[in-house]
């Protein structure tokens, strides 16, 4: 709330609270959305899909270090992605 009113930006507290939801667990993302916003005024839905987006692009660039390791790199990275709960974190 503060980013945006020192832009002197009204924004809707329900707005907030959605991109909270959406990003507060990803260190750096909340801060990304402030600054779309408050540059380019684009939709939550527009900032999620380019933040995801640029994620997946460094993601890509993070796993060409791999070389040839890259598909088992994939493979566990998508097996973490779809578990609820990793295992051992009890």
């Amino acid at each position: 709330m503060r980013g945006f009113e020192q832009e002197n930006l009204l924004v809707n507290e329900e707005l907030i609270e959605d991109a909270i939801e959406k990003f507060d667990e990803i260190i750096g993302w909340p801060t990304y959305f402030g600054h779309s916003f408050s540059t380019g005024r684009k939709s939550l839905e527009e900032i999620l899909k380019k933040a995801s987006k640029l994620a997946v692009s460094e993601l890509s660039k993070a796993l060409e270090v791999y070389g040839i390791g890259r598909k088992r790199y994939e493979a566990v990275l998508k097996t973490i992605a779809i578990l609820k709960e990793p295992p051992g974190s009890k």
